[in-house]
């Protein structure tokens, strides 16, 4: 077997950032794609982990979501934020750079 060599980057550590991200959030089991057609549906905070039981901010919840979905896009490596853009929008909300540019999950997550 080959050893193989695996680099990382600024792109990748904000893919893992992101998956991290629905991880924690989501229910167990919950796909990305699962998370993107609840976002889809308005029906974002379904995908929140039932063990949580409600007890959190909704819009902070929605923000840690639409920023697993932003961050772990496959699409386009370059339309992922940046950690700057990232914490910005989890403290501040407003909009998320290439949120809007998702179209489906398959293609963009």
């Amino acid at each position: 077997m080959r050893d193989a060599t695996i680099e990382f980057d600024r792109s990748s550590d904000m893919y893992s950032f992101g998956m991290v991200l629905l991880v924690v959030a989501c229910t167990q089991g919950t796909s990305r794609e699962q998370v993107w057609q609840l976002y889809q549906d308005k029906s974002l905070l379904q995908a929140a982990d039932d063990n949580l039981r409600g007890q959190y901010d909704e819009t902070q919840m929605e923000r840690v979501l639409i920023l697993g979905l932003c961050c772990s896009r496959l699409d386009d490596a370059t339309k992922r934020p940046t950690i700057r853009q990232a914490l910005a929008f989890l403290e501040h909300g407003g909009p998320m750079p290439g949120l809007e540019s998702l179209i489906n999950p398959r293609s963009n997550l």
